[in-house]
């Protein structure tokens, strides 16, 4: 899910009340599978935060799309944010900028999430633009291979602002996507449409195949939902964590995020959702404290890809990390 997040509070009196957790940090109950590996680049897509990752199955393509970066005034938390549009695909050691882009408006921002529909063949971007005045409906966007091509659904869930997450529930077949302060909304074949009742308000979808539903971490009631044609609410989520980059990791058959504890707080682990509580997987190395990272399951290299995000100082990063292990094939 890219929310587009403004946390600029990590001044140096903020970076004291953050603690690293290594492997040696760890939990108790933690999983142990090898660790994050730097993977240095000639030419990488320029630092940001909150940009989207997908893989697409039927191109063999790891997509890394969009995302922005706050320029601050010097000696201010005021600045103004530079948006991206490009898509690169990922070469398993490189990056490659591609020629497609997706249009835009200065005097706007996108609020974007990305995943692969198998009915549709391609990785599914939903892009909505909004002013503080207005907002209007999202536009769906297929990948084709080397270029965006606009979907013409209607109607189409009315973004704002606050976010959108996408989930393809390959339960019952079917996107979903959850929109803040709109609901959650399932793509037919004639457009989306709305669903009723009641489910989260906002939050961060992955499917977990294991368990053949969708789960949805709601940041802001620190709830966990699944879904199976409707939501249902379970308990609160243990630690409550913000700031996710999340993805199912076949290899582990675990879904696994990186994320924060609260605002300031917990920055380094990588969990991994396991009985109903995050716990942190047992690495030899770690990321470089980052959070709204970019996450994905690359499914032609069987490796999970780490992009981007903010560290602990609030500085946009553009490092690339590959998640290593004995049971990861070479």
């Amino acid at each position: 899910m890219a929310r587009w997040l403004h946390l600029r509070g990590f001044g140096a009196s903020a970076v004291v009340a953050v603690v690293v957790l290594g492997s040696a940090g760890a939990l108790p109950g933690s999983k142990a599978i090898g660790g994050w590996v730097a993977v240095p680049q000639r030419l990488s897509p320029s630092a940001r935060e909150s940009a989207l990752m997908a893989y697409d199955v039927a191109t063999r393509q790891l997509l890394l799309v969009g995302g922005f970066r706050f320029v601050p005034v010097p000696n201010s938390n005021v600045g103004h944010e530079i948006q991206f549009e490009d898509t690169w695909v990922w070469r398993g050691s490189s990056w490659h900028k591609t020629d497609a882009a997706l249009p835009s408006t200065p005097q706007e921002q996108d609020v974007s999430a990305a995943a692969y529909d198998p009915q549709l063949g391609g990785v599914v971007l939903v892009s909505a633009t909004f002013r503080a005045t207005a907002v209007l409906p999202a536009r769906t966007w297929l990948w084709t291979g080397s270029s965006w091509r606009v979907l013409p659904f209607k109607p189409s869930p009315p973004v704002s602002g606050g976010g959108v997450s996408l989930a393809y529930d390959g339960a019952t077949g079917g996107m979903v996507a959850l929109v803040n302060g709109a609901g959650t909304w399932v793509l037919r074949p004639q457009g989306w449409a709305k669903q009723a009742g009641r489910g989260p308000s906002t939050g961060d979808l992955v499917y977990d195949p294991v368990s053949r539903q969708i789960l949805a971490f709601d940041a802001g009631s620190s709830k966990v939902w699944t879904w199976d044609r409707r939501w249902t609410g379970h308990h609160a989520m243990t630690p409550p964590l913000e700031g996710l980059g999340l993805v199912y990791d076949p290899i582990l058959r675990l879904v696994v995020g990186y994320g924060r504890q609260g605002v300031i707080g917990l920055i380094g682990p990588t969990y991994c959702w396991s009985d109903g509580a995050w716990t942190t997987l047992d690495l030899r190395s770690q990321p470089d404290e980052q959070i709204d990272v970019a996450l994905a399951y690359d499914g032609a290299r069987h490796e999970l890809v780490l992009f981007g995000g903010l560290d602990a100082f609030g500085r946009t990063l553009d490092s690339t990390w590959v998640l290593t292990g004995p049971s990861r094939p070479s």
